[in-house]
This record gives structure tokens, C-alpha cells and sequence, in this order.
């Protein structure tokens, strides 16, 4: 008897045991993630438009997202990550203001259990960099400059690049733009490089100047869309022939670069589109995959291209007074993840 019943409190314990796990596992599997991202510059339409598709993916995937802008403040950055380890977020987002700085940070987050994804420059001791090559775009934008303007046209560029030296990613861009120029081996000019600080205003001003001392420019490389149009209204203003000229810009955030390629009167001939929309969804979903434990290279490439009015219709599609990414054609081009990893990723790691 006493047999008996020890066999049925070790069988009750048993299913007990069982259901408490299963009850565990199906909470665990019930957890909402959360990501926090801390951003380094929203106001920039840039930043903007990754967020938007880092938001919508995150809702389509029901991962609470939060956000905090740095406004350009490494302070503020900093405790705005410590906020979110604080919060107990899954994964840390972060768009470095000072990659350099933000070290501690990222040892902060693995302590506390958290994954650490990057974008725009990388960290030491990050899990994950998602992004754009820097300097790879950069050269693309290059080729298609040569095999499509200069060549063709017996053109010997004498080039102006409207810089942002501050920045790691835009010194990356406009080395890249350069030795693109080096490698197809067109004889060119390298005029000026200005600091254009990534403002219109600012870049129209500085470049009026080196106009002035070089109005044989016929090549404008800004190192994002703002660099580049400002560069283009000092070159009407200073009165230049402006048929002469070739705009080509970096980022294609969004209204600004789409409405000057599409303007048939504008030089902004082509541009390295970055889609940032799936930058975004990018990574949300490179957090995703290692909250699963699932393999994801250090670095996850993001596509970009060459954009320019013989292409924009496929990676673009019109919606109002605007153009949406075609996210599904941008796919197509993501290089298979993981295993393409690269150790010096096109300057950007």
C-alpha cells in the first residue's frame, strides 16, 4: 500500500513539474520583446525615415520600440542607453553620435543580458553593425559618373566634394567617391574639399567660395543631399554654366534628393541611394534573429545603389506628393546573411 502510494505522488509530482515548465515556456514565449533605439540626429530626414521603418516593422512583429533622439549630444545619448538597460530592453539600438565614446555603453548592455546592434558607424564590442558600405556606395556612385557622363562625353572631371569631416561615415563617403575615380583610371582634378557640415545653407556658402577660386568645377560631390544641393545653388548663383555640371549626392533621404533627380532642369544626376526605410526594418530584424539565438554576421550589409531617373522607378513607387522605397525590390538585392562578412567592410567597420 505504502508502495502504491508513493508511486501516485511521485506520478502527481511528475505531471506538476511538467505543467509548471510548459506553463513557463508558454510565458517566455508569450514576452513582448522590447527594443529601445537611441538615435543620434532625428531631426535629420534621414534618421527619420529609418525610424519610421524600424517602427513599422516593430508593429508588424509586435516588439514594443521606443525611441530617444541624442540631438547630436554624446551626454545625452549615453543616458539615454542607460535608460533603456534600465528598462530591461531586449535589444539596444544604437546610431553612435561618438562611436569612439560609447564603449562602456555596450559593456553596460552585455551585462545586463542585452544585445547590442549598431548603425552608421560601428562600436567596439557590438554584436551587430547594420548598414550601408560607406565607401562601396560611394565608388558606385563614382563608376556610373564615369561610364555615364565622363567617358561618353570626353569629360575631364575637376571635382568639388562637399564634405563632413566631423563624421567617420561621411569622411568614409567622400574617400570612396575619390578612389572610385582613381580606379577607373579617368584622368580628373580634385578642385576643393569643403566642409559643408551636412546644412544646406552652410554648404551653399562654403562652396561659393571655392567656386570662386575654381569655376572650372564641372563635378559637385555632396556627402549628403543637403551637400550636394547646396553646392548646386552656389553654383548657379556664382552664374556658372550649369550644363556643364554634374551633381551627384549620397543618402537619398527622401524629398530633397527625389524632387532635385527628378527635376529634368536640376544637375543632381544620380546619388547613392541608402534606403533608409529598410535600414530600419533591417534592423529590427537583425534584433529579432538574436534575441532566437539564430547565426547573423557581425557585419549585416544593407543594399544600396547607384540611383538615377534609368532605375529610380524600380526601387521607388509614388504615393501623393512623395516616393515610397519598394521594399521588395531592395530585398532582391541583400546579399545572403548570414555568412557575408567582411572584416574591413567597405570603410564602415
Amino acid at each position: 500500500m505504502k508502495k502504491k502510494t508513493l508511486v501516485i505522488a511521485l506520478v502527481l509530482l511528475l505531471v506538476t513539474t511538467v505543467g509548471l515548465f510548459a506553463a513557463g515556456q508558454a510565458e517566455k514565449a508569450e514576452k513582448k520583446l522590447k527594443f529601445g533605439y537611441a538615435i543620434n540626429f532625428m531631426s535629420h530626414e534621414f534618421y527619420q525615415n529609418i525610424v519610421n521603418g524600424a517602427k513599422a516593422r516593430a508593429e508588424e512583429l509586435g516588439i514594443e520600440f521606443l525611441v530617444a533622439d541624442s540631438n547630436n549630444d554624446i551626454n545625452r545619448q549615453i543616458s539615454a542607453c542607460e535608460n533603456f538597460i534600465t528598462q530591461g530592453v531586449d535589444v539596444l539600438m544604437i546610431s553612435p553620435v561618438d562611436y569612439a565614446a560609447m564603449g562602456p555603453i555596450v559593456e553596460k548592455a552585455h551585462a545586463a543580458g542585452i544585445y547590442v546592434v549598431t548603425e552608421s558607424n560601428s562600436i567596439e564590442g557590438d554584436d551587430v553593425y547594420v548598414g550601408i558600405s560607406n565607401g562601396d556606395t560611394a565608388e558606385k556612385c563614382a563608376t556610373w559618373y564615369v561610364e555615364n557622363v565622363a567617358r561618353p562625353n570626353n569629360i575631364t572631371p575637376v571635382v568639388l566634394t562637399v564634405g563632413l569631416p566631423a563624421l567617420l561615415d561621411c569622411r568614409q563617403r567622400e574617400e570612396g567617391f575619390l578612389l572610385g575615380l582613381e580606379k577607373s583610371g579617368i584622368t580628373y582634378k580634385v578642385a576643393a574639399r569643403i566642409d559643408g557640415e551636412g546644412v544646406k545653407e552652410k554648404a551653399m556658402a562654403k562652396s561659393e567660395n571655392a567656386l570662386t577660386a575654381n569655376p572650372d568645377v564641372n563635378v559637385i560631390f555632396g556627402i549628403n543631399d543637403d551637400s550636394t544641393t547646396g553646392g548646386v545653388a552656389a553654383y548657379v548663383a556664382s552664374g556658372l554654366p550649369v550644363d556643364r555640371l554634374t551633381a551627384i549626392g549620397f543618402g537619398f533621404e527622401g524629398l530633397v534628393g527625389q524632387n532635385a533627380l527628378l527635376d529634368a532642369n536640376d544637375p543632381y544626376s544620380a546619388a547613392g541611394a541608402m534606403f533608409p526605410p529598410f535600414i530600419g526594418t533591417s534592423l529590427v530584424d537583425v534584433g529579432v534573429k538574436l534575441v532566437n539565438g539564430e547565426a547573423v554576421p557581425d557585419y549585416y550589409e544593407t543594399p544600396t545603389v547607384a540611383i538615377n531617373n534609368d532605375n529610380f522607378a524600380t526601387y521607388y513607387v509614388k504615393n501623393g506628393n512623395a516616393y515610397d522605397v519598394n521594399v521588395d525590390a531592395v530585398r532582391k538585392l541583400l546579399k545572403d546573411q548570414p555568412g557575408y562578412v567582411r572584416e574591413y567592410p567597405g570603410f564602415s567597420k
